[in-house]
Parts: C-alpha cells; sequence; structure tokens
C-alpha cells in the first residue's frame, strides 16, 4: 500500500486510463507497455497520416529484432477506450507533472524513474480497483495484469481477427516458416487491422473544426518541450 499512497491523483486520473487503453490496443504485456520509451512514440504514419505509430521494446516473446517492428495506433469512437485520446491528456498533465525527471525517457512513468517499479505501480493501482466492488466477477481464477491482454486477445479473436494476425500484434510466439525470412517485418494491414477491432464503437481519426482557434503554436510551446 505504500506505492499507492505516493501515488497522486493524477496517475490515477490520466497516467493509468492511457496505459490501459495502451495495453488494451497493443494486446501487450503490462511490463512492455511501461516500457514504453518517448522516442519510439512517433506523431505520423506515413501510410496512415491520421494515426500514431510506437514500437515496443525487446521482451521474453521478442528474441529478434524482426519481431519488434513499429505498430499502428488508431483514435476510437469511443472516448473510453481511445488510446490516442487518453494518451494526448496523459502527456499534457504529465508534462507538467513534477513527480518525474525531466529527463524522463518513458511513456507511462507512474512518477518514477524505473519501469520495474511502474510496473508494481499499476498492478497495485488496478487490484485496488478491481476489489472496490464495481466489478462483479464472472469467472474464477485469479485476475491480474496479464487480464487486459486475454481481454483484448478475445475481443479481437471475436470480431473477427485470426489467430496470426493477433500473434503478430501482440508479439507472440510463432512457429517460424522459411517464408518468414523474405516478409517484411512491418505489416500495416494485418496490424491495423487487429488495432480497427479494438477500436470500442469503431476507429476514427481525428480532424481539427474549421476555424476552432486552435493552432499548433500553443502545444509546442508549452507541453511539447517537456514531453
Amino acid at each position: 500500500m505504500t506505492c499507492l499512497r505516493s501515488c497522486s491523483d493524477g496517475v490515477r486520473r490520466y497516467q493509468m486510463p492511457a496505459l490501459c487503453t495502451f495495453q488494451f490496443q497493443m494486446v501487450g504485456r503490462i511490463d512492455d507497455c511501461c516500457k514504453l520509451k518517448k522516442e519510439t512514440l512517433l506523431p505520423c504514419c506515413v501510410r496512415f497520416p491520421f494515426a500514431l505509430i510506437c514500437q515496443l521494446c525487446w521482451s521474453k516473446n521478442v528474441k529478434e529484432e524482426r519481431e519488434a517492428p513499429k505498430q499502428i495506433l488508431l483514435g476510437a469512437i469511443s472516448p473510453l477506450y481511445c488510446v490516442l485520446l487518453s494518451m494526448s491528456i496523459h502527456l499534457e498533465t504529465e508534462s507538467m507533472d513534477r513527480g518525474a525527471s525531466p529527463e524522463n525517457p518513458w511513456v507511462f512513468p507512474l512518477e518514477t524513474n524505473n519501469p520495474i517499479v511502474a510496473k508494481k505501480r499499476a498492478y497495485e493501482i488496478l487490484k485496488e480497483e478491481w476489489n472496490n466492488g464495481e466489478f462483479q466477477r464472472l469467472n474464477s481464477g485469479p485476475i491480474g495484469t496479464h487480464s487486459l491482454r486475454q481481454y483484448s486477445s478475445t475481443y479481437s479473436q471475436r470480431c473477427g481477427c485470426s489467430q496470426d494476425n493477433i500473434d503478430f500484434r501482440r508479439h507472440w510466439k510463432r512457429t517460424k516458416k522459411q517464408i518468414d525470412t523474405y516478409i517484411d517485418v512491418e505489416l500495416p494491414y494485418p496490424d491495423a487491422k487487429v488495432a480497427a477491432s479494438l477500436c470500442s464503437g469503431g476507429p476514427c481519426k481525428y480532424v481539427l473544426v474549421e476555424n476552432c482557434g486552435l493552432l499548433d503554436e500553443w502545444p509546442l510551446e508549452y507541453f511539447v518541450p517537456n514531453i
């Protein structure tokens, strides 16, 4: 409980929702998501200009560079599941947060410069939330951070995605074939297909309303330098 008390309200309100939506969208391990570096979160995808791209770190399931490609992040119509919306709010507030050093390279620091500690904090926060009485247990068995990965894997397959495409999205070990050495590691369509299936309400792209008055200069001047 010590790590829970040390976390500010901003961690629960902004960082944890962003971390959970990112983990859900990537069908990822919480360890890998907490090790996401800001330098690997890129603001533009060449094939899909309205999307972000990111690159997860090497994990126990990733043994070579070919298995850690750049992957697509899509916006969702549902604001609760939209990874672009939650991450934009998180990055803006985190850039003004004093809980971590300005040199912190991690996207989800959770007020620490250590991704291992961040992972433990994320688990404790989720454990507390799952036990607060608002969640109804439907199945027996343990619930942990892997439950989010299990949920997104099942959700995308129920939406019609193939097992191979889901395995590609979540960096799961697959049986290698000779043809795999001739196929580019970045496969935008299969990756985007699974990403789109995980967008509750459907995928979407954001555009500025005409004459809204929001210009690039404001975010570039005030919070982007800190990110």
